[in-house]
């Protein structure tokens, strides 16, 4: 199983405040790179590291985070402003299939939430 992953982006403190709010994570500065922070949850943990490349690299990323209710993080989602969203299911898989919600974040980065189906 996987940990955790390391999104690279263009604007750090920009990202950094938007985690923050839109999933509730909390931030700290790695002690090993000044371009990097931690970000964490109950849910998920995960590191963002601030590097100079094409925005095309950038919205290469995705990251999902395994939920309980597809509804209940899409009227989340809402209420914080995030209004461009995508719903779907996902069924090509043979053991972890699922319904997912998806939207971007101000770097393009497309996040999910997948409720296991």
């Amino acid at each position: 199983m996987i940990d955790h992953v390391c999104l690279v982006v263009n604007n750090l403190e920009e990202s950094r405040k938007y985690y923050e709010r839109i999933l509730n994570m909390e931030s700290r500065k790695s002690n090993t790179d000044s371009k990097t922070i931690l970000l964490e949850n109950k849910e998920v943990h995960f590191f963002i590291t601030e590097r100079d490349f094409p925005k095309e690299y950038i919205k290469m990323q995705h990251i999902s985070i395994r939920t309980e209710s597809i509804e209940a993080k899409r009227q989340e989602l809402v209420e914080k402003g995030i209004t461009e969203l995508t719903m779907g299911e996902f069924r090509q898989f043979r053991y972890h299939n699922y319904k997912w919600i998806e939207w971007q974040d101000p770097n393009g980065i497309r996040l999910e939430y997948v409720e296991l189906i």
